[in-house]
């Protein structure tokens, strides 16, 4: 293997020793000549040493400029250890090239789970750059790009600002409107070391659904003490009314009307208490998968006299012609009932129900009508129960909605109102 190489020191030596020998006895033309055969010698091994060496050289900056496509010819034209480290240069290359295909595949694997959580997920380096994002953190920050941070102060200030001051480990909330409606995020951060850089990792979540479910079963409780009391209180009143009535012979016609106006009070006491405890007694849904058409053609049916008497239009437009809910259908008919009702009872002539299928799979229904707008500081309160902006309003419909929207995975929500029009949207996750 090494035979070339240690003839050529060998004779390299073997000429060193016969120079000097030569000089020394006043040989000089065999002096000189031995002393030319020497560095004749050397520089072969010098120039098979460079040769090799910028190999190396070509095959390190080549791999450095992630360009694996190189070969090195191992023929029977070149020498047999110039064949054998072309070789050993080749194997290398094919080593390194498949252990870097196999990193790249397991990152792809990874960067497609990430796609596939709706947690979002930001990485920032020191400078502000985004490092990597995933498609969740796209749509809850409502953005086709992301590549440096600023980019959230132009999209909200109060965004940005909650993100420039978390600290590692810190939480913060802030509330933001996208394509999907108003949400409340919750951020987390996190620091750690990237290739011998720190970077900031940024934990993104929609915490709309935990705010409302903690909202509605506070209420939930809240209701049930308080019908347990009422009723408790009220009917023992109505049974002694009905007593006292039934076995006075009196001539008292006061008395009489007396006992008839608590009797009729304390009833209509318990049906308004009953109607509120429907709010406690919402069955678990009972899911199936609906088409939209089916389901909206079915709650205009049943709405088509009441529309009509108010002198209504309405229209469904859908940006797919195969749009799919797996809901309780009965419920979200009710829902969309209570929407409907609403803007016949606001005075609107018009309604306009967009359907619109995602690419994730998410379905926004938005209920657009023109009747009297939502005054604006009302907007936070007309999802609470008893919260009413009707006259004959009980505050039932809208809060019935929500926990079903809820036991649903989804969220109803106000988009806008205003003189022009009123949104309200159903996002529904399937």
């Amino acid at each position: 293997m090494y035979r070339k190489i240690i003839i050529l020191l060998i004779c390299i030596m073997s000429l060193c020793v016969t120079s000097v020998l030569c000089f020394v006895y006043d040989f000089l033309f065999f002096g000189i000549l031995a002393s030319i055969c020497c560095l004749i010698c050397a520089f072969m091994v010098l120039s098979s040493y460079n040769n090799n060496i910028r190999k190396l050289s070509f095959m390190l900056s080549s791999m450095e400029a992630d360009d694996f496509s190189f070969h090195f010819e191992e023929n029977k034209k070149s020498s047999e250890i110039q064949r054998i480290f072309n070789s050993v240069l080749n194997k290398i290359n094919a080593l390194v090239k498949f252990k870097l295909i196999q990193q790249r595949e397991k990152e792809k694997y990874y960067e497609k789970l990430l796609d596939c959580v709706n947690t979002g997920i930001i990485v920032v380096d020191k400078k502000d750059f985004i490092l990597y994002h995933n498609r969740a953190a796209l749509k809850l920050l409502g953005l086709p790009v992301l590549t440096h941070l600023q980019q959230l102060n132009r999209r909200d200030a109060a965004l940005y600002s909650t993100v420039e001051k978390l600290s590692d480990g810190e939480e913060g909330k802030v509330g933001i409107v996208n394509e999907l409606g108003k949400m409340m995020l919750s951020i987390k951060c996190e620091y750690a070391e990237l290739k011998e850089e720190n970077v900031k990792i940024l934990v993104l979540n929609n915490i709309n659904v935990e705010i409302e479910s903690v909202e509605t079963e506070t209420w939930s409780r809240l209701l049930r003490v308080l019908i347990h009391e009422i009723m408790n209180a009220v009917s023992p009143i109505v049974s002694l009314c009905e007593s006292l009535g039934s076995v006075y012979d009196g001539n008292s016609s006061e008395f009489k009307e007396g006992l008839d106006v608590i009797n009729k009070t304390s009833k209509g006491l318990v049906n308004i208490v009953s109607n509120y405890s429907d709010l406690t007694r919402i069955n678990k849904p009972v899911k199936k998968v609906v088409p939209f058409k089916v389901l909206i053609d079915n709650v205009l049916l049943l709405m088509k006299d009441d529309m009509a008497d108010a002198g209504m239009t309405y229209g469904v437009k859908c940006n797919n012609d195969d749009i799919m809910l797996y809901i309780d259908e009965n419920q979200i008919k009710q829902v969309i009932i209570n929407l409907v009702r609403n803007a016949i009872q606001a005075g609107a002539t018009m309604l306009n129900i967009n359907a619109l299928l995602h690419d994730d799979e998410v379905v926004t229904l938005e209920f657009v009508n023109n009747g009297t707008p939502i005054k604006k500081e009302m907007f936070d309160d007309i999802f609470m129960p008893f919260y009413t902006t009707k006259s004959k309003g009980n505050g039932i419909g809208l809060s019935v909605s929500r926990q079903i929207m809820l036991m649903h995975n989804g969220s109803v929500q106000l988009l806008r109102s205003n003189e022009k029009e009123t949104a309200f949207l159903l996002i529904f996750d399937n």
